[in-house]
């Protein structure tokens, strides 16, 4: 079986799930889960701002589940596209 390519609207929810996984070490996300993550991520607080050739990518501190996690949001895919280890980012980000 091929690689999922990442223009691929699945392939953002299946890396987000593998990096919820292996950095929250929560367990089983499902779509729907992912799709609520997407929607709500805005009420966090935006942490940082990337603009991109794509758009631009917001980084969100979020509480989802009772956890704070570290989103990053495409706004031209409308998706998280990944968690980011929370120590590591408040390492290289003085403001969070």
């Amino acid at each position: 079986m091929s690689k999922m390519k990442r223009d691929n609207p699945q392939y953002s929810y299946f890396h987000t799930k593998t990096r919820m996984e292996e950095r929250y070490d929560y367990k089983g996300l499902t779509v729907s889960e992912y799709k609520n993550m997407c929607t709500c991520c805005s009420n966090g607080v935006k942490i940082n701002t990337e603009v991109t050739t794509k758009g631009e990518q917001y980084t969100y501190q979020m509480i989802f589940n009772g956890m704070e996690i570290i989103a990053v949001y495409q706004t031209w895919k409308q998706q998280i596209s990944t968690v980011l280890p929370k120590i590591i980012f408040k390492k290289e980000n003085s403001n969070v």
